[in-house]
């Protein structure tokens, strides 16, 4: 009995060891687990914006939600914003890259911001290839607009189809009839005639739409261009050559390869640049002569504007005064509507150090972030205002936009939406050569034609491709390096005084043309550097390291007995 009880009681303790090495080993491997993780931190993706919108203080706090989601739901990647101005974001973007600081991924950013950083984008296919990614979710064709010669390096994110934009009541105090409501329609003049909705035919009622201060329109005598009060159209923020052309039909510029590059101005495009030139200048003026002016349209005193849809951002000095309007097709040349699609993307560079794990970033933000940034709810308002590229995404916008502009017909925001069919392709926006000279040499020629009534326009077209060719041959090299401290002016000269501004943590990097010779010379107010001066001589190859020791001045109060 004794023996009974005595093999019992160490049945039950060899039962509890038993169970309690396996609580034990449980928690060990919980705690393994735990262990590893804390080893393991999460990889860090850095997030740019500011290269294109985003950069808005009411926009941050929304990008940032975007953020947290994300990192909530992907715990072992931590993303992360750098929001820099739109005014400092290229700069601060070339020195981050030149000194071995770059983000992971951009955006949103357009064509021509990125387009400024050619080259340095990542191919995006194999890896949509391995991780499976459901491409068909876009709009079809936009895609497609990604493939260049860099490979695919974007996906579609935020579309801005173009529309007409057009004042109601002014079309109909002038007794016409507005712009066709569908591709394809045609247009009743005054007598009654059915004409094909092209440039031409807007170009007559654009005349009928533009007042003096008498009432008369610029196809009656007596009309006084001097007192225009009214016009029929204007480009509003659409005021670069490009895109002017572009509305003619989709082209560019560049021509040839690599240091053999010239620049050849598409025959459609100088129709369309002689077009504006007329509309401003020409004796039945219809363009205002501030046609560069964003705001035109929204004064009520313009009849039509071609815009891209983020226009719609502007338009509140018409609507808060009580004015409407509508969206009309855009007007054919030759048989044929050429539009403007913009587009903002998302980008990963090469130099990302996390590829994979940025491009699960980027699909993130072109999916599910989307209803944040793009789409919104009634308590928040999106980030930015385009239109989502996924197609069971654009419901929802739609609605968004239906309840702040009432007014608005069905029929108007058909053909918003149908603009996505008719996309410039190439851009018009699309890569040239030293992008933002070539980009900063347009708007002057744009300039020229809005600013000048006496203008030999093939002398300036030939003059504008010689110089063209001459910024798309030009080599540019790169200087940089650390300064000390951020806000210090690097200033030389190459060809003009220029000057660039050491970003956070005092990195620098400025561009000059090869061959320069000259001298760099810091300076920022407090500080003295060493070395004073940089001095170069025929460079020919990419200058880095090129640092500063910055040593702050003391002042000693000057005391008078």
């Amino acid at each position: 009995m004794q023996t009974t009880r005595i093999s019992f009681l160490l049945g039950k303790i060899l039962v509890i060891l038993v169970f309690s090495l396996l609580i034990l080993s449980q928690f060990g491997r919980e705690a393994g687990r735990n262990m590893a993780s804390a080893a393991t931190p999460p990889v860090e993706i850095r997030w740019f914006i500011g290269l294109g919108t985003g950069s808005d203080p009411a926009q941050v706090p929304i990008e940032q939600q975007v953020a947290d989601d994300f990192n909530a739901s992907h715990p072992s990647i931590h993303l992360s914003l750098e929001v820099v101005s739109s005014t400092e974001s290229r700069e601060t973007l070339r020195a981050e890259i030149a000194n071995g600081i770059a983000p992971d991924i951009v955006g949103p950013v357009g064509w021509q911001g990125a387009n400024s950083f050619h080259g340095l984008w990542l191919d995006l296919a194999s890896r949509i290839t391995s991780t499976g990614f459901d491409t068909s979710i876009f709009v079809p064709g936009l895609v497609d607009l990604y493939k260049t010669d860099e490979g695919q390096i974007a996906l579609p994110f935020a579309a801005y189809p173009s529309a007409l934009y057009y004042n109601p009541a002014l079309f109909t105090a002038a007794g016409l009839n507005p712009p066709p409501a569908h591709y394809g329609d045609l247009y009743q003049m005054p007598d009654l005639s059915m004409v094909a909705w092209s440039w031409d035919t807007l170009t007559q009622v654009a005349k009928l739409l533009t007042l003096d201060n008498t009432g008369k329109n610029a196809t009656e005598t007596g009309f006084d261009p001097n007192n225009i009060v009214q016009y029929g159209f204007s480009f509003g923020w659409e005021n670069n050559p490009n895109y002017w052309g572009s509305f003619w039909q989709a082209g560019s510029l560049l021509q040839g390869s690599a240091g053999s590059y010239s620049a050849v101005i598409p025959a459609a495009w100088k129709v369309a640049w002689q077009w504006v030139y007329d509309g401003i200048w020409g004796t039945q003026p219809y363009i205002p002569k501030n046609s560069l002016d964003s705001t035109v349209f929204s004064s009520g005193q313009v009849a039509m504007l071609e815009n891209p849809s983020w226009f719609l951002c502007c338009i509140g000095g018409l609507t808060g005064a009580g004015g409407t309007f509508q969206f009309g097709a855009m007007p054919s040349y030759n048989g044929a509507v050429a539009g403007r699609l913009d587009q903002d993307s998302f980008r990963i560079l090469k130099a990302s150090a996390h590829p994979d794990e940025a491009f699960t970033v980027l699909t993130y933000l072109v999916t599910t972030g989307v209803d944040k940034l793009l789409v919104g709810t009634s308590e928040q308002a999106p980030a930015y205002t385009g239109v989502p590229a996924i197609t069971a995404k654009q419901a929802a916008w739609l609605a968004a936009k239906k309840a702040q502009f009432t007014f608005v017909t069905q029929a108007s925001w058909d053909i918003l939406m149908a603009g996505l069919n008719y996309p410039d392709d190439p851009s018009a926006e699309s890569f040239m050569p030293n992008m933002i000279e070539s980009w900063n040499r347009l708007q002057d020629f744009s300039l020229l034609l809005a600013n000048n009534a006496v203008v030999n326009l093939a002398t300036e077209e030939t003059t504008l491709e010689s110089d063209l060719a001459a910024i798309f041959n030009t080599t540019y090299l790169t200087i940089c390096g650390n300064a000390g401290v951020p806000g210090v002016s690097l200033s030389f000269h190459d060809g003009s005084d220029r000057a660039t501004t050491s970003i956070h943590d005092g990195y620098y990097a400025l561009r000059i043309s090869s061959g320069w010779s000259g001298t760099v010379t810091p300076s920022r107010s407090g500080f003295a550097f060493v070395p004073a001066y940089r001095t170069y001589t025929y460079v020919l190859t990419n200058q880095t390291h090129q640092d500063y020791t910055a040593l702050p001045l003391l002042y000693l109060p000057l005391v008078i007995r």
